[in-house]
């Protein structure tokens, strides 16, 4: 899964995810790649690392996964925390 991660500098959170590539199956992981999914990651803090969760988000750093893309969420959310962890050292 190929991932932009638009981050605002201004404000170090995450403005917008697109995912450019993907070979996931339409019925387990094309969700993915849909905006009610990609909307969970707007206006996450970037220098707090993302969490996967099942139900539903309790804290501001929760991203609440897709019932049965499991991995292919998981995915998404390693890479935006990647993202995030590239930015962070680079504004150092």
């Amino acid at each position: 899964i190929r991932l932009l991660v638009i981050i605002d500098e201004e404000s170090d959170r995450v403005e917008k995810v697109i995912v450019l590539k993907e070979h996931e199956t339409d019925h387990y992981g094309g969700p993915i790649k849909e905006e009610w999914f990609l909307s969970r990651f707007k206006d996450k803090d970037v220098t707090k690392p993302l969490n996967l969760v099942k139900m539903a988000a309790k804290k501001e750093n929760d991203v609440v996964i897709v019932t049965g893309a499991t991995i292919s969420s998981h995915a998404v959310i390693s890479g935006v925390n990647l993202a995030m962890e590239n930015y962070l050292n680079m504004k150092k």
